[in-house]
């Protein structure tokens, strides 16, 4: 959904004749081939590297903040009651260090498709190429490290933004598990965000598929309603 942006912002960065949005709005229209519709699809070029770049970064970031904090705590804790204070009193750092280790090891998955979705977003020729055929191109054209260019500033930009983000939410989800509970009881009462509730009324309504009926049809009927 975001990558049209992208493609716009792109455009932007790169051609300083463009005085806005909309002339670089018509200029990506204009390099498009075909009629009607044929001619948005440059607007999703470089749409399987965001996909598959993002998928990957968000492994690493999620996934490595985990490991590199519980492996941690976990070292600190097997030297006794020193390690225990340490982890204590170091519990903020630890965590701050997990999420930018973790990042900076995203941000490396992350740079290859990066160079290549704005390799494909300011080439058409390399558009057409499609993901795989890009990559062949930019390694013949300037080898592995053509497509680690720019790392330097994705980790600068993504390193803290992580960080934050990580450290922020898993201590807002300590201080809430530490509400008393009539406090915890009115957050539970307190309405959803209007797009959960919206998103809540359009499923409700919908029919399950019928594998899945079927599959809970199948099912053993509790005790008290086979008694009944």
């Amino acid at each position: 959904m975001v990558v049209p942006i992208d493609v716009v912002k792109t455009r932007l960065q790169m051609d300083a004749s463009l005085r806005g949005p909309v002339d670089a709005i018509k200029s990506v229209i204009a390099g498009g081939h075909g009629k009607g519709a044929a001619r948005l699809l440059p607007f999703f070029n470089g749409v399987g590297a965001t996909a598959v770049g993002y998928l990957a970064q968000g492994a690493f970031k999620f996934g490595g903040y985990e490991f590199f904090k519980r492996s941690t705590f976990a070292a600190l804790r097997e030297q006794g009651e020193t390690g225990e204070a340490i982890a204590h009193h170091m519990r903020l750092p630890i965590m701050i260090g997990s999420a930018a280790a973790a990042e900076v090891v995203a941000s490396a998955a992350l740079c290859p498709l990066e160079v290549l979705k704005l390799k494909m977003q300011t080439s058409p020729q390399l558009a057409a190429l499609g993901l795989r055929g890009a990559m062949v191109h930019v390694l013949k054209e300037g080898g592995l490290t053509a497509l680690f260019k720019g790392f330097a500033p994705i980790a600068m930009r993504q390193v803290p933004y992580t960080a934050c983000k990580l450290v922020s939410f898993e201590m807002g989800c300590a201080a809430h598990r530490r509400l008393p509970p009539s406090t915890a009881a009115f957050h539970r009462r307190l309405p959803p965000p209007p797009s959960a509730a919206a998103l809540h009324c359009l499923f409700r309504h919908l029919p399950p598929p019928p594998s899945t009926a079927a599959f809970h049809r199948r099912l053993p009927q509790p005790p008290s309603t086979a008694s009944n």
